[in-house]
């Protein structure tokens, strides 16, 4: 756009926010996750936000999911280093872990339009296309040194 118009949209007291998503849709819910406030939600035009959970968590990373108007996945920090990927289908009203068989699971990424996902290790990378329920090890090529 050639005219940008910049006004306050976060809470006064939102600490550092670490990721910010948009959804889809007529409305589209707005997603932020921050470093000790947990996930806000609003939708696109809504004057208040809404908590969806996790306040005193750190957020490492929010990402709509296309598939669905009020769905997300979001990787939370779970105390000790520790991170869990969790999904809510109901603007973060509830959320179910998203279990990678018990690897902990580092980053990930959502296709922006088929809502596949991807999570990664330190050491492996995987793909699932029912929401986490079932995973595919993707092969990486071996590293050739010198």
């Amino acid at each position: 756009g050639t005219t940008w118009r910049f006004e306050p949209m976060l809470p006064a007291a939102l600490p550092q926010a670490s990721s910010v998503s948009v959804g889809r849709g007529r409305t589209p819910l707005l997603w932020v996750g921050s470093r000790l406030h947990g996930i806000l939600v609003r939708r696109i035009g809504a004057e208040n936000w809404g908590e969806a959970g996790f306040r005193a968590h750190e957020i490492w990373r929010v990402l709509s999911d296309p598939r669905g108007v009020d769905a997300a996945y979001a990787l939370v920090g779970s105390g000790a280093g520790q991170r869990e990927l969790v999904r809510t289908a109901d603007a973060g009203v509830t959320w179910r872990k998203v279990s990678l068989n018990g690897i902990e699971i580092a980053g990930f990424a959502v296709h922006p339009v088929r809502g596949d996902l991807v999570a990664w290790s330190d050491r492996s990378l995987y793909v699932s296309s029912d929401a986490g329920q079932t995973w595919t090890p993707i092969r990486l090529p071996a590293v050739v040194s010198g």
